[in-house]
């Protein structure tokens, strides 16, 4: 699988964890990635490489860490626009952040 970036659409896939909270097969953002070691997060299950990804799922306020098995890139979120002081970004297709100036 391609690793996941801030801002791509993932689907969290079935495993042991996700499924017991009901979390399986459900779509989201992700919205921040960690080191669990050194931040200390609850991740769904063990995180390869010291990695974890957090997920905002999709219709609800529900964010959770889990490990990149745990997940499937659906798409980098094409559309999406971002503001970073006067820096404004819009995202592509190919998952790449371009400047554009809001009307």
């Amino acid at each position: 699988m391609k690793t996941p970036r801030l801002g791509d659409r993932v689907r969290i896939l079935p495993t042991l964890e996700t499924s017991r909270l009901d979390l399986a097969n459900k779509p989201g953002i992700v919205c921040g990635v960690t080191a669990p070691s050194v931040t200390g997060v609850d991740v769904l299950g063990p995180a390869t490489g010291d990695r974890a990804f957090q997920v905002h799922i999709d219709g609800g306020e529900q964010e959770v860490w889990l490990p990149i098995e745990a997940l499937e890139l659906l798409d980098h979120s094409p559309g999406l626009a971002i503001g970073i002081g006067k820096v404004n970004l819009i995202r592509g297709r190919d998952g790449q952040w371009r400047r554009f100036k809001p009307s």
